[in-house]
């Protein structure tokens, strides 16, 4: 599910702003996704939970992609959020979506991105799951009053399972073909991975049922059949 916000007309999938990079290969490059098909991969013998890769078994991705998916997995968190009461034009209930660490530099006040539609503008309660099924609360500490993205703050020294991990940004490697991975919660089975292609990095920003409007940045597009849940996921 979805956060409780009104969404947009345009059912184009789109990317937002930032894309995370650290250090990948050039050609690997990350963005949130602002919004299944899957074959299930059995868990590993450290008992972490099987990645889900949407139209082909592991096996059918190349060795650089397992490498890379190694290194960020335990930055993506799947979210989820309860609305404590309506406020503006937000409803209030339970839903899930996904961020991505991006700030360890304080790790009592260490850093997640996501969509500001799912932190919303309201009161909120959240916990954020890691890969090696760390359960932490979350906490908003920015919404950003134009475009769609938001900060939840945790103390990744009560991570007792999941080594730190954060995943740095840079949008200015975006390319038109690059093929990618959206990584995240998505239809809230807590870690899914879903192949796309960016086919525009110059798309017009959507257009909203409410007086928000997002404006004054740049949107990229890519068909990667994502559904409820991936709002806020990075993708490779």
């Amino acid at each position: 599910m979805e956060g409780p916000c009104k969404k947009h007309k345009d059912d184009t999938k789109e990317l937002n702003q930032a894309e995370p990079t650290g250090d990948l290969p050039r050609a690997k490059r990350l963005k949130m996704d602002s919004t299944p098909g899957k074959d299930e991969v059995d868990s590993d013998e450290s008992g972490s939970p099987g990645v889900e890769i949407a139209g082909g078994p592991v096996g059918a991705l190349a060795a650089e992609w397992a490498d890379v998916i190694d290194r960020v997995k335990n930055a993506i968190v799947a979210i989820r959020v309860t609305g404590v009461r309506s406020f503006e034009d937000c409803s209030a209930g339970v839903w899930d979506g996904t961020g991505f660490v991006v700030s360890l530099e304080n790790p009592k006040e260490a850093l997640i991105l996501t969509n500001r539609h799912i932190i919303t503008t309201g009161p909120i309660r959240a916990r954020a799951t890691f890969y090696e099924h760390d359960d932490l609360p979350v906490w908003p500490v920015y919404r950003d009053p134009v475009h769609d993205f938001g900060l939840l703050q945790f103390d990744a020294t009560e991570l007792r399972f999941t080594p730190p991990t954060a995943i740095s940004i840079a949008p200015g490697e975006l390319r038109v073909g690059a093929e990618v991975l959206v990584i995240g919660n998505d239809n809230a089975e807590k870690i899914q991975i879903l192949p796309a292609t960016i086919a525009r990095v110059d798309r017009n920003c959507p257009e909203y049922h409410d007086n928000y409007e997002d404006e004054n940045t740049f949107y990229a597009g890519a068909g990667s059949n994502t559904s409820g849940g991936s709002s806020g996921s990075p993708v490779i």
